[in-house]
């Protein structure tokens, strides 16, 4: 079932005759060095699989500084991390000083969102059900002066079962963000208490489960990855779940907030969904499902679970999906976990990566092979029809992680330009590669939205279309994709050499459209920032806005601050001014 040296090497040789001009990105292990030191622990017996199946990951700019931080989940009796980016490749972990503690809660999924709408990105921690009484999943608030203030009780999303993914987004289009909580469930129960709620505009959630939509299926739904994102264009966010033992789900919003679910349109054939991940890997305009799940070469199944592996859906439109995972040649990723699409070599095609690997607590792994399972790194070869589309490349590409990976995210976290990669390991370290490939700057662009009024916050629910030398790429901003994960909501494009990109186009949920020309490549492109009224467009209006908050005529509320710093120095000043001045003219 694992491989020797000798394959490895004959790998290398298949791989270079077979990609061709497929260009292998090369990464470089950097956990010490970043200062993104972490061990996942627990002090309670390790008495049920769910405690095998954490810790998650997510990341977000929380203090909106420009350089995205990382918050990781820990076992109970130990805090959580919230690393903040110093900006400089490294990061410190300020989770107590920013009254994080999750300490009471054995966490497990996190979401990082603006669930109040206050500019500044929320935490959203979810954790097991590892002891009684259980711990109430914690909300996070983020006051935007280095501090968080833990609001569970008062939201209403202080759930005390069993949290395995969290997702946010806007399903009836009314400007805030609802959630979504999948719950795994575990041998000793007959249900799953995977959750829908709407939010009320501040804050609060309402569980609207056997409303708004419907999980029972008359079996129990094992629940693990929930996502709330639009797939067949129509703006409203539709529910792929991936799940357990043959039951994952996919659930289209019929246009009012409420769901319908889909069955034979070619999407739940995996055994044991695990993982999600959405990206246009064949830059059509939509968005395709990868999902992990088990597979084992020999074929003999040695437990409860399937042994066919991970699934890759091509999205053919109005809900409708093909199953192409042999033609792309993704169908072996072990014992599956989190997963990504990203274009780590800037070709303009996303590769995808995942992690995975299953250890027993008992020692008693009945396929021990599955205790060392490697990462996977398949590159795009753009070949969407003849096959394979996907080639696999994680060790030439130096991505040496063995073990039983969990969450993983992939963020640019030294504003580069390219791709970086951070796993968590269940009882074991984080670690960080960062990518060397160095892209030079006509060949990236990455995109943060600022929506306009009516809109979910972050432009949640949006796309972004970036056209480069009369060539497309689709991306869609998306809460938590993943496993137990969030995904940078700034939305990453690598593409061919460009002097200047034609256009960047943002379909916002509401329906309205915002056309960008020209635009220089090589940057952070912050849509909308200096955006005071929050009416799409930066004008003279808002520059009189500026001059009023910085002389003390209006008071500035902490939305307005996050979009009028346009230097994000934390403060308004001159500085600022004269970037919004420059903006308008």
């Amino acid at each position: 079932m694992r491989y020797g040296p000798a394959f490895l090497f004959l790998s290398v040789l298949v791989l270079s005759a077979k990609t061709g001009a497929v260009d292998i990105p090369s990464f470089s292990e950097q956990t010490n060095t970043a200062g993104l030191g972490f061990l996942h622990q627990t002090d309670l017996a390790l008495t049920s699989e769910g405690q095998m199946m954490s810790s998650g990951v997510g990341v977000g700019d929380v203090n909106r500084d420009g350089y995205l931080d990382i918050f990781v989940q820990n076992g109970n009796g130990y805090n959580a991390k919230l690393f903040i980016n110093n900006g400089d490749g490294t990061f410190t972990d300020q989770a107590s000083a920013w009254n994080i503690n999750t300490a009471g809660l054995d966490g497990s999924a996190v979401s990082i969102i603006d669930i109040d709408n206050n500019g500044y990105p929320d935490i959203y921690a979810g954790g097991l059900v590892s002891s009684l009484p259980a711990f109430p999943n914690q909300v996070y608030l983020n006051s935007g002066n280095n501090n968080f203030v833990e609001t569970g009780a008062a939201s209403g999303a202080d759930v005390t079962y069993g949290t395995y993914g969290t997702t946010f987004g806007d399903i009836d289009l009314d400007g805030d963000l609802d959630l979504v909580v999948a719950d795994w469930g575990g041998f000793n129960l007959s249900i799953s208490f995977t959750s829908m709620f709407t939010n009320n505009g501040s804050g609060v959630f309402t569980n609207v489960t056997g409303v708004n939509v419907d999980f029972d299926n008359g079996a129990k739904l094992w629940g693990f990855s929930p996502t709330l994102v639009d797939l067949n264009n129509d703006r409203y966010p539709d529910l792929p779940l991936a799940a357990d033992f043959g039951t994952s789900q996919y659930h289209a919003n019929n246009g009012d907030g409420t769901f319908t679910r889909l069955m034979g349109n070619g999407t739940t054939t995996d055994e044991n969904g695990m993982g999600s991940a959405f990206g246009d890997y064949d830059n059509d305009g939509d968005l395709d499902w990868f999902v992990t799940s088990i597979f084992d070469d020999d074929g003999t199944v040695e437990g409860n679970w399937g042994t066919t592996g991970n699934r890759l859906y091509r999205n053919d439109g109005n809900h409708q999906f093909t199953d192409v995972t042999d033609v792309a040649g993704v169908r072996n990723g072990y014992w599956g976990w989190g997963a990504s699409f990203a274009d780590f070599n800037h070709d303009g095609l996303l590769d995808l990566v995942m992690t995975n690997g299953f250890i027993l607590s008992s020692g008693s792994n009945p396929d021990p092979t599955f205790e060392s399972d490697p990462d996977r790194l398949w590159l795009n070869t753009g070949d969407f029809t003849t096959g394979p589309t996907y080639t696999e490349a994680s060790v030439q590409a130096g991505l040496a992680h063995v073990g039983d990976g969990k969450g993983l995210v992939a963020l640019d976290s030294d504003n580069d330009g390219d791709l970086d990669i951070v796993t968590t390991t269940n009882l074991g370290a984080l670690i960080y590669f960062r990518n060397e490939y160095n892209p030079a700057p006509d060949r990236w662009l990455q995109v943060e939205l600022f929506a306009p009024a009516g809109n979910a916050p972050d432009g949640i629910g949006a796309t972004i279309d970036v056209t480069v030398n009369g060539t497309s790429y689709h991306r869609a901003v998306i809460s938590s994709p993943g496993f137990m994960g969030q995904q940078p909501l700034r939305a990453h494009f690598g593409f061919p050499a460009a002097a200047m990109i034609d256009s960047v186009v943002v379909n916002w949920p509401d329906g309205t459209q915002k056309v960008l020309s020209n635009v220089s490549p090589g940057q952070v492109l912050r849509i909308n920032s200096g955006d005071i009224n929050q009416n799409d467009k930066v004008d003279i209006a808002d520059y009189l806005l500026a001059i009023r908050m910085i002389l003390g005529l209006k008071s500035v509320t902490a939305n307005e601050l996050v979009r009028v710093d346009m230097n994000q120095s934390g403060v308004l000043d001159a500085g600022d001014l004269l970037l919004l001045l420059r903006k308008i003219i």
